[in-house]
């Protein structure tokens, strides 16, 4: 443990040269902060937002965590400090993570010594679960898969986050002195993370990962949004993500907000289903439609920032005109309903033999003139 405190007392000593105190937090920059969720959208689904296994970081830190996930934490730290540099020099490279907690309160050996635990864990989890990094015979988590799934669900809460820049900072010293892998083989930390969550976030864009090194990282949860195309696995903390930072492309939220415009019914998920614009793998189609009638509750997206404005007035403008509701009314009255068809097929052949039949009447009077 000589080297815990290692990293913790110069952690300690370059919060003290650059700041005084984590009290005073900068929202100058909001890109580097990580919120807390607004209330008026927690209070929708207060569960999506809080850890069910492990807190990361000091928002959730006095919550009474497991003891059980505690002890691994602290195993997973010894394990990790144990293949690493500890060079102050090096642990001088994060002096804005004690910036990235706004409006918090913490104090700086505190928040230290969180963020040491953490981000050591946090990264020894990734090199066990890629298998580079054998786990103990204690280890309770590698080796319990659904452990694994309820990690990576709280690993991508809002509030659950931990500065990127920490976790670079401690991979960048990391060495396997078993498998004797150089440094320059490794992946980065953007691509070890990403395959870590790729079980439950599988449309990652390869695209996305050229574009985004690790500098461009706040947390984990801004990789996932900057690099997942597509994906619903986690879309309320995603949505308190740009909701919190104004800056941001309101990427999720456009989203989740045209669905919501589109879908009020199970009906609406059917429709959708048999054109193959959505897969349901919910099972029930009112829980699809239960899911984006709900997302967008307490969520407020500038008109100016919403990405699908200019389909959206195309909709409505095709919606408007008259031979569009004439035919939109004419297949749900008859195409829903087989009787209705059928007996509108009847009509029309019925119809047809009228004008045959009055034609041939003409005709013959003409004919026999």
């Amino acid at each position: 443990m000589a080297s815990s405190y290692a990293v913790i007392e110069n952690l300690q000593e370059q919060s003290q040269s650059t700041t005084q105190g984590v009290q005073k937090v900068s929202s100058s920059s909001p890109r580097w902060s990580i919120y807390k969720v607004h209330e008026d959208i927690r209070n929708f689904n207060k569960d999506a937002y809080s850890p069910l296994t492990i807190s990361i970081g000091p928002f959730h830190s006095s919550n009474q965590e497991p003891k059980t996930m505690e002890a691994d934490k602290r195993q997973y730290m010894n394990s990790f400090l144990k293949r690493i540099d500890v060079k102050q020099e090096e642990m001088r490279v994060c002096p804005e993570a004690y910036d990235y907690y706004r409006g918090s309160s913490y104090d700086e050996k505190s928040l230290s010594e969180r963020l040491l635990l953490d981000s050591c864990f946090i990264v020894e989890l990734f090199l066990r679960q890629q298998g580079w990094v054998h786990p103990t015979e204690e280890d309770k988590i590698i080796k319990n898969p659904s452990k694994i799934l309820l990690v990576q669900r709280d690993l991508l809460l809002l509030e659950n986050q931990i500065p990127f820049c920490v976790l670079k900072q401690l991979y960048s010293q990391y060495r396997d002195k078993e498998y004797h892998i150089e440094r320059d083989s490794l992946f980065s930390l953007t691509q070890l993370a990403l395959k870590f969550f790729q079980s439950i976030l599988p449309g990652v864009n390869p695209q996305a990962l050229k574009r985004n090194n690790n500098a461009d990282i706040v947390h984990l949860l801004d990789l996932v949004h900057k690099c997942y195309e597509a994906s619903m696995q986690k879309p309320r903390n995603l949505i308190a993500l740009e909701q919190c930072c104004s800056e941001r492309r309101q990427l999720m939220s456009s989203y989740a907000l045209l669905m919501d415009r589109l879908i009020n019914t199970s009906e609406d998920v059917e429709l959708l289903e048999d054109n193959l614009i959505i897969r349901n793998n919910l099972g029930c189609n009112q829980d699809v439609a239960n899911l984006f009638n709900n997302l967008c509750k307490g969520v407020n997206v500038n008109p100016t920032d919403y990405i699908f404005a200019g389909l959206s007035a195309k909709v409505n403008r095709y919606c408007s005109q008259l031979w569009s509701k004439m035919r939109a009314n004419f297949k749900r009255k008859y195409y829903s309903n087989p009787v209705n068809f059928a007996a509108f097929a009847l009509a029309i052949v019925a119809l047809l033999f009228t004008i045959l039949q009055t034609v041939y009447t003409i005709a013959t009077y003409y004919y026999t003139l």
